[in-house]
């Protein structure tokens, strides 16, 4: 029986590539109500990882993570295919308060992330070049030399999903997952076209639900009357990509040895938010870390740009 995956996004698509490793690639089916894949968190997260930046109970899962990570760039050519780089992380601190909190509140809070590095001691360390040096403010090293690392989010999923296709998996989209055939087990999946109207059946014995912050609308959606909850919750983001003549391909080859640099800042709370940082491969900067809960989460992934009006 096949293997049903609600969410064609980074998870999604991961999951059927390590899934099709294994069996065959028509069993497994992907579904996604988005016209075009990655268009969320998935193609435009900053690709940015840590060994152990997780609190205790997400430790050892952060650490396989990070594993794997590393062991699918080193078989697969990473590098060359997603932009997988070996980093090194800093944090700027314009202003920091003692006893700030560490975790995920630094998200919707507007607090710095440099506050999660709980694995790593920082080490004062001197401004690389091309950070302009400010009156006040501390740098530190907060990673050591292989415990982060940083990828093309949108290049990852794209391989991924390549793959899949190459092995068979079937990719449904723009369809909509609408009610389950269950007797003592799930056994099939109704899916309509969200252009064609067009319905059908697939029969499955299992179903994943992996829809990032949608997954608890699926759920209730398809199980109205589960006694469980997903308490996955969204978080819209600002993020631009850019490039600096201070920041040149000699820069990125030479002077960092092909590693990327990550810096955290920790500012004021009259800012609002601490900004981001990231070098990626191609001399890119991935700039993000203003956050909001405020906008709503729209009905599908590729309808973000209404948020932007």
């Amino acid at each position: 029986m096949a293997t049903v995956i609600l969410g064609g996004g980074i998870i999604g698509t991961s999951i059927a590539y390590y899934l099709s490793e294994g069996q065959s690639g028509e069993n497994i089916h992907v579904v996604d109500s988005s016209s075009k894949l990655f268009c969320s968190a998935s193609g435009y997260a900053a690709g940015f990882m840590a060994r152990d930046w997780f609190g205790p109970s997400l430790t050892p899962l952060g650490d396989l993570s990070f594993r794997l990570h590393q062991s699918l760039a080193a078989e697969k050519g990473g590098t060359e295919k997603w932009g997988y780089m070996k980093g090194s992380a800093l944090s700027l601190g314009v202003a920091k308060k003692k006893g700030e909190k560490r975790g995920d509140d630094r998200l919707r809070t507007g607090t710095s992330r440099a506050e999660t590095a709980a694995g790593s001691e920082q080490v004062t360390a001197e401004p690389p070049p091309w950070l302009t040096r400010q009156h006040g403010a501390d740098v530190a090293k907060i990673s050591e030399d292989d415990d982060t690392a940083q990828v093309d989010p949108l290049r990852l999923c794209e391989y991924f999903l390549d793959a899949c296709l190459e092995r068979g998996v079937k990719v449904h989209n723009p369809v909509k997952a609408v009610s389950t055939g269950e007797d003592e087990a799930i056994t099939a999946v109704k899916i309509v076209n969200l252009d064609t109207k067009a319905e059908s059946t697939t029969a499955c014995s299992n179903l994943v639900l992996c829809a990032g912050p949608w997954t608890e609308r699926v759920l209730q959606e398809l199980f109205p009357t589960a006694k469980v909850s997903l308490p996955i919750y969204s978080l819209a983001g600002y993020s631009l990509v850019l490039r600096s003549p201070r920041y040149t391909v000699e820069h990125e080859q030479t002077t960092y040895n092909g590693r990327s640099q990550a810096l955290f800042t920790t500012c004021p709370l009259s800012c609002g938010f601490c900004p981001e940082l990231f070098s990626r491969q191609g001399t890119e900067i991935y700039i993000a870390g203003l956050n909001t809960t405020q906008i709503p989460l729209p009905d599908r992934a590729d309808n973000y740009y209404k948020s932007m009006d």
